[in-house]
């Protein structure tokens, strides 16, 4: 045994190198919660040379647990049935007596433990384990399941600075509609660009900023969605950032006046980007689903159905109006996602068991 893993849970993660906001999430856990979390153990990729690895990771993982090097496993788990194959052998040493704590970050969990093939071992392994998830909605979908601990810990955003704001701010139209997520035909970024058009066909002053990078999904895949944005680079209204540095996202969200996100996506859960919009007080134009519901709460946001109809009915009067910020509903989000109430969320719910 050594100092540096003695008592601590060893990590089991995808790997971090890409920026998405499972990923913000785990970095800020590991970094936070250096004293009770070990050697950290990353997976990538699905080829045959990664799965191998993968295996030889996992089996790295399991040994240290069950020889006591680490007291258990941190598992930023997958909701995918081909995922959990690669979970397995980490939630695994939870049934040979080992604390087993699974980080939540998707609304299909409660599908996989449903699962004809693979939900009858699933919910025999998740059964011993202590379970996080982000958004209030899945706590009733997972009761039923009687796990052997349920924690709500919400995700959190960092506020931008005053000068990344107004510098941005001046050189904006004067209706900006802003994307901040990944871009996947399932999340909806066809019909908002097309819900945008129609407006614009009508003469309205509105543009469309689009951050993120492309990922396919069962809609469109990856190359795709290439294709799909190398045919907006001649729309002069449409402002393609890609993937921007993540201190510099509160700057185009405070410059926007809608933030947008009318995603059909199954695994959505307490998206970062809406989060976002909430902490400067953008209007937020959200898909009305349990995990949309339950992450805009109280926040004033309007519901709308990813079809480029609806989109370009909801803008409408928004563009006819210009809605002020949200003030006092963007200081109780600020309260709500603070990085130092996540901290603290995190620190209760690793807590060693009494």
């Amino acid at each position: 045994m050594t100092r540096d893993t003695l008592g601590k849970l060893a990590v089991w993660t995808p790997d971090l190198s890409s920026v998405n906001g499972q990923n913000i999430v785990t970095q800020r856990v590991i970094a936070g919660q250096a004293d009770r979390l070990g050697t950290v153990y990353t997976y990538r990729g699905n080829t045959l040379p990664a799965i191998l690895k993968t295996l030889w990771q996992a089996t790295r993982l399991t040994a240290s647990v069950v020889s006591g090097r680490h007291a258990g496993a941190y598992v930023v788990c997958s909701r995918s049935s081909v995922g959990f194959l690669r979970d397995m052998l980490p939630l695994l040493t939870s049934r040979l007596g080992a604390r087993v704590v699974a980080h939540v970050h998707g609304s299909d969990f409660p599908e996989l433990l449903k699962r004809r093939r693979v939900g009858p071992l699933a919910r025999w392994l998740y059964a011993s384990c202590e379970v996080i998830v982000p958004s209030s909605h899945l706590l009733e979908q997972l009761a039923a399941f009687h796990l052997h601990r349920l924690t709500l810990c919400e995700n959190f955003a960092e506020v931008g600075s005053d000068n990344a704001r107004s510098a941005w701010k001046s050189v904006v139209a004067p209706f900006i509609v802003l994307w901040n997520s990944n871009i996947m035909a399932t999340k909806g970024i066809a019909e908002l660009v097309e819900g945008v058009r129609l407006l614009r066909n009508e003469g309205a002053a509105i543009r469309l900023v689009i951050l993120g990078s492309p990922i396919g999904d069962a809609e469109r895949t990856e190359a795709e969605m290439h294709a799909f944005l190398e045919g907006l680079r001649s729309e002069d209204w449409i402002e393609m950032k890609g993937v921007v540095p993540p201190g510099a996202v509160p700057g185009y969200v405070t410059a926007s006046d809608v933030v947008a996100l009318p995603s059909e996506y199954s695994s959505e859960c307490q998206p970062l980007a809406v989060i976002q919009g909430m902490l400067e007080g953008r209007t937020l134009l959200v898909s009305d689903t349990a995990a949309m519901r339950a992450t805009v709460g109280d926040y004033p946001a309007i519901f709308v159905q990813k079809d480029p109809s609806a989109i370009c009915e909801a803008l409408r009067p928004l563009v006819a109006s210009r809605p002020r910020s949200a003030h006092d509903a963007a200081a109780q989000a600020r309260a709500r996602f603070s990085p130092k109430r996540f901290d603290q969320c995190l620190r209760l719910a690793l807590a060693p068991p009494d």
